[in-house]
């Protein structure tokens, strides 16, 4: 799911004019190399918490800044990215749950 995820937010990005291509999303949002989406693809693996994580807080840091900014354009733009920033948080938060709770239950 989360590296659907990745996809989708770059895609969003991307059509906004934010991001132009694959690796300058991946090194400059990601904080990964500019192959990292590919590899994820290629190997079948999902991106790290981490990698969600760092993507959140920029996508936060950006809603603060159109939501300190006046008119209604940056006031949506605000929304939107927090939209995507809480999309991050929520796969965390689904991901990190399903670890402590499989590692409960093999505890019993």
């Amino acid at each position: 799911m989360a590296a659907k995820l990745l996809e989708k937010i770059y895609r969003e990005l991307n059509g906004i004019g934010v991001v132009q291509t694959h690796a300058e999303f991946c090194t400059q949002w990601l904080g990964r190399s500019v192959g990292y989406i590919r590899t994820l693809r290629f190997c079948a693996q999902q991106p790290s918490i981490d990698v969600l994580a760092v993507l959140s807080n920029r996508l936060r840091y950006y809603e603060k800044q159109y939501a300190s900014k006046d008119g209604n354009a940056n006031k949506a733009a605000a929304r939107h990215f927090e939209a995507l920033a809480q999309q991050c948080d929520d796969d965390i938060a689904e991901r990190s749950s399903t670890v402590w709770i499989e590692r409960a239950k093999a505890a019993v």
